[in-house]
């Protein structure tokens, strides 16, 4: 038998007091108290689930949960032809019907892959300023679009037969518009970089594109042995990528095939400024300080080697790393940026060049006691991961900490578990948004470098890369 309910009415109706009603759109308190109105653009494990996807960037927490791959499928945003700092030519029609190249992973580059090689996105040089650049040169618009197609794919086998069809056909072309000199040579650099950074996330992780960079290279010295009339106004634009990228194979390059860049040209280039504000947030300081950890990373991976070492030359690397910034400076992104990758050269220098290992047999070097050194090596990390975790996740910035990041965690001890965490959840978010088996390996040689540690064998991240026969490079 079905329950009756009874409704009981007051005897006396009350009224509501307009003077005492909130409007909640026009109350600020409110209006962000209410839910934020989801999309249907999910991850593609929750989709494959049939879940409902919480769309946090860069990793849903399901996925973090349950430790796979966040596979987030971007939202293709219109066109837009204003940009801060970039004047569109008025007789330029839109990209997507003026360019020779595939709507789609123009527009996937755009909004996804572009930005895990900026620092800020509202000043992105390889964003709409690259149009002018693609309008000339097939073999960039090429090369993008298998980069954006590896990118898209996350490198996986059923996207890597059109990758390789496109690479190719790029690399082709870009012999061909090099021997013609039939475009600028600051587009032909753009071409090689592409080229040169997609070469890891082939077959072989191995090949940091050692040809690649030896072209960039080639061009950068050309352009900056031109006259100051003729020089391309942004060539600290084009430094900056050349250093950060050498930085970022100085593991694994050997200093007789590709030295670095003379100190006396970089510094040239950028007491003047030439980048203006584009380029400045990936340039400045940034260049100098990317240029001495080259030389300072060759010099130690060739100590590792077993090559002879220079006292003399690692006081001038000591000096240049603990005076080059002051501590008084305006506490911004851009010295913190600076800062974490200083602390990053530290470490290195210290743990390769101070700490003394049975092994060694040189006599006369300058050692130290190596407690002291150790505890300055672990305040040098802490100090890292202080700077880089309150940083906001998922952004191009923090993105690119992850090699100051990972020198700093592979120095955490067995009573740093919460930190080995923290730098774990970093590791698996850039890998989310980068998408790359080099951050892959550089997680897993990070884990073995702990298990290392726990058992009471002292090594670094870049011992056990040299063991393991690996030519790291973190691009």
């Amino acid at each position: 038998m079905p329950r009756a309910f009874r409704v009981r009415f007051s005897k006396q109706g009350r009224s509501v007091d307009p003077s005492l009603h909130i409007d909640a759109a026009s109350d600020p308190a409110l209006a962000e108290a209410r839910p934020r109105q989801k999309s249907r653009y999910g991850c593609l494990e929750c989709k494959k689930g049939k879940v409902k996807c919480d769309e946090a960037h860069p990793s849903c927490n399901r996925c973090q949960r349950r430790g796979i791959k966040c596979t987030v499928t971007a939202r293709l945003s219109r066109w837009r032809l204003e940009k801060p700092g970039f004047d569109w030519p008025p007789s330029c029609p839109a990209p997507s019907c003026s360019l020779r190249i595939d709507a789609r992973l123009l527009q996937w580059w755009m909004d996804a892959t572009c930005k895990i090689l900026v620092l800020d996105l509202h000043l992105n040089p390889l964003s709409l300023p690259l149009i002018e650049h693609l309008r000339v040169s097939p073999a960039l618009c090429l090369a993008l679009e298998s980069f954006s197609l590896g990118h898209r794919g996350c490198w996986a086998t059923k996207s890597r037969v059109e990758f390789f069809e496109k690479r190719s056909h790029a690399l082709s072309l870009c012999r061909e518009e090099l021997t013609s000199k039939a475009v600028p040579l600051e587009t032909s650099f753009y071409t090689v970089m592409l080229l040169g950074l997609t070469t890891p996330f082939m077959e072989d992780i191995d090949d940091y594109g050692k040809e690649h960079l030896i072209g960039a290279r080639t061009i950068l010295e050309i352009l900056l042995r031109q006259n100051d009339s003729t020089r391309d106004p942004k060539i600290e634009q084009l430094l900056a990528y050349y250093t950060w990228w050498d930085m970022s194979c100085s593991f694994s390059v050997d200093p007789r095939e590709i030295p670095a860049l003379s100190t006396s040209e970089v510094l040239s280039v950028t007491s003047r400024g030439d980048a203006g504000p584009v380029g400045a947030r990936f340039a400045g300081c940034m260049v100098e300080i990317y240029h001495l950890l080259g030389l300072l990373l060759r010099y130690c991976m060739q100590v590792l080697r077993g090559g002879a070492r220079d006292p003399e030359h690692e006081r001038t690397l000591e000096l240049a790393l603990t005076s080059r910034y002051r501590p008084d400076r305006i506490r911004d992104e851009d010295v913190l940026f600076a800062e974490a990758f200083r602390n990053h050269g530290l470490i290195i220098l210290y743990r390769i060049c101070r700490i003394r290992r049975t092994t060694d047999v040189q006599g006369g070097m300058p050692w130290t006691d190596n407690s002291s050194v150790a505890s300055r090596i672990h305040g040098y990390a802490l100090k890292i991961i202080s700077l880089v975790l309150p940083t906001q996740i998922g952004t191009p910035f923090w993105n690119s900490l992850a090699i100051p990041l990972l020198t700093a965690g592979s120095e955490l001890t067995v009573d740093d578990q919460v930190l080995r965490n923290n730098v774990r959840e970093a590791f698996s978010s850039v890998l989310n948004q980068c998408r790359t088996n080099t951050v892959a390996r550089a997680k897993d040689l990070l884990e073995e470098v702990w298990i290392r540690r726990d058992s009471g064998i002292e090594i670094s991240y870049l011992e056990l890369a040299l063991q393991k026969g690996w030519n790291f490079s973190l691009v």
